[in-house]
């Protein structure tokens, strides 16, 4: 019909329906009856293509009638109303938010955004449908990138997450509405949603990798912009649950070590790592424990069990389980690190710790097992130094886990002899065992640790005397009282001569003739000591065992020594 300006055409209610509400009825229009006039059909059936201009499925729509157009001529717009009033009939709010929608839509593809927008907040206000909810967060982000403000964006997507009935197209839609506006907030929300909506409805072979995928990216944008790591928690844990729902596609991917699921549970483990640490040097403790958890629970949920019967040949999916096995031992044991440094500040439980300490037993165990079939990562996590690293850290972290549970001494001391008859224990370690005891004031300990390490390094042709010193100078410091340490003055003497140590030659380090000379100068003011109580047969004994030592070390005063030394003992006679 000439001279029509078609604004709306909207879906109107069935013609079955017996009861029917008014929505919306601008002002000096009549309800109109429910089968339309001739002249309304004509003009619905004259417009060019009603079809294609609105945007409409009719094979999905159940509506029967169409809505009377607003026209430039006759319109309700000459009775005082503006040209973009309309109406709709519809029985139900959930109708009559299609309705606005269906309306929203038109405007929109019109260029009318303004128009559509209020379409779409009337739909919002009808019924909370996800689709009038969609619709308004896709016209608010056009206008944010205009320059408007993100607040009706925020609210928009706050309602979508609240969505129990949101499909995974529809949360794509919002991810990809959000992503082309400049605020980098809603983006992250609109990721977060596409990926909650994924890992609720997808699941078996079916499922595909881009909820993980988009995960990644939005645990890494998160971590890159610093967020709390209250969230960062949450987004690592959404991560594992869209890794659960895609396993079997994952699991495929994984075996060959390549593609988009493998980057990505590789990169969420890397944030959730680099987190880890970042939380523990600056002493938050618990965020750094539930970091490590993050990560550790990524790498469980996509470790593939075991072939049965196994591969006759090391292959590169043997590879990929032993690289999750090492990965996972790491995780633990840096999860009990954390934990075991938290129950040091606030006095807290160590079960927890001493549980995970268990599982990382238990995963280096399969870990050597897989190393002996011949299967090696190719990781730094699976190398040789890393997986002795490993082992070292494992023995002192559940070592001082004993010690604070109060583990009785004996106990402690056939877990150290037992721990360090491993050859894949450096004997370095007993030193620092004996540290661990002796700041839990468990003294004894820390002498055993200690006379075990000399035990192992001064049985060799070539000890090194830089470092044996000064652990027999620890277990000077760790005797209560004097006199208990002429014995191991007495040990030293004798490593000293059985190995022919003169500080004169010059292949000999500074610091080992400065620790001869400290013992020398220790053993001597022990006699001074004993000497002014006048208790000279112990004066004597520490005198004669500072000479000794003097022999060792040339250059320093005998003769006044040798001088103090007649003089305690013409009291000793």
């Amino acid at each position: 019909m000439k001279g029509l300006k078609t604004r709306v055409v909207a879906k109107a209610a069935e013609a079955v329906l017996a009861e029917r509400q008014v929505c919306c009825c601008p002002q000096g229009v009549q309800r109109p009856a429910l089968v339309p006039t001739e002249a309304e059909t004509g003009q619905l059936e004259n417009l060019e293509n009603p079809r294609d201009e609105v945007c409409c499925d009719v094979s999905q729509a159940r509506w029967t009638q169409k809505a009377v157009i607003v026209s430039d001529t006759g319109s309700p717009a000459q009775q005082g109303n503006s040209e973009e009033e309309w109406f709709m009939i519809v029985h139900a709010a959930a109708e009559a938010a299609g309705c606005w929608v269906s309306a929203g839509q038109c405007l929109r593809l019109m260029g009318d955004l303004d128009g559509a927008l209020v379409c779409a907040r009337q739909a919002v206000q009808v019924s909370e449908d996800a689709e009038a909810q969609l619709l308004c967060l896709e016209l608010s982000c056009e206008q944010v990138k205009a320059g408007h403000e993100t607040t009706e964006a925020f609210l928009c997507m706050q309602k979508l997450h609240k969505q129990p009935s949101l499909r995974r197209s529809q949360a794509a839609r919002a991810a990809e509405a959000v992503q082309k506006q400049p605020s980098e907030e809603l983006t992250l929300a609109g990721w977060e949603l596409f990926v909650m909506c994924t890992a609720k409805e997808e699941s078996g072979s079916n499922s595909d990798l881009c909820g993980l995928t988009v995960a990644a990216q939005l645990v890494t944008r998160a971590a890159e912009l610093q967020k709390p790591s209250e969230e960062l928690q949450r987004l690592l844990a959404l991560a594992s649950q869209a890794a659960d729902a895609c396993r079997a596609p994952l699991m495929a991917e994984l075996r060959s070590g390549s593609g988009a699921g493998s980057w990505a549970i590789r990169q969420l483990v890397l944030v959730a790592w680099s987190q880890g640490q970042a939380l523990g040097r600056s002493g938050q403790w618990s965020w750094s424990s539930a970091m490590f958890a993050a990560g550790h629970q990524l790498l469980a949920s996509c470790e593939a069990p075991p072939p049965v019967p196994p591969s006759p040949a090391p292959d590169r999916s043997s590879a990929r389980a032993r690289e999750f096995v090492d990965a996972r031992a790491w995780c633990l044991i840096s999860d009990a690190s954390a934990q075991l440094q938290q129950a040091k500040e606030d006095g807290g439980s160590l079960k927890g710790a001493m549980a995970l300490l268990e599982k990382a037993h238990r995963l280096c165990q399969r870990s050597r097992e897989l190393e002996k079939q011949g299967i090696h990562g190719e990781v730094p996590f699976s190398s040789a130094a890393s997986c002795q690293r490993r082992f070292l850290i494992l023995v002192l972290l559940e070592f001082e886990v004993r010690c604070l549970e109060g583990v009785a001494e004996q106990e402690l001391r056939c877990f150290v002899d037992e721990a360090t008859s491993s050859e894949r224990l450096s004997v370095k370690c007993l030193l620092a065992l004996s540290k661990i005891a002796a700041s839990q004031s468990r003294r004894r300990l820390a002498i055993h640790c200690l006379q075990s390490y000399l035990i192992r390094s001064t049985g060799g042709s070539d000890p090194d005397f830089e470092q044996i010193l000064p652990a027999y100078r620890e277990i000077l410091s760790l005797h209560a009282c004097r006199n208990d340490c002429l014995e191991v003055f007495d040990g030293i003497l004798n490593v000293l001569k059985s190995k022919s140590v003169n500080v004169s030659d010059e292949r000999e380090k500074p610091c080992v003739k400065d620790e001869i000379q400290w013992l020398v100068a220790t053993a001597w003011n022990n006699g001074a000591h004993f000497f002014r109580l006048q208790h000279y047969r112990w004066a004597e004994e520490w005198m004669k065992k500072s000479l000794a030592l003097a022999k060792f070390s040339p250059g320093l005063p005998s003769e006044k020594m040798t001088e103090g030394y007649m003089a305690c003992l013409k009291h000793c006679t």
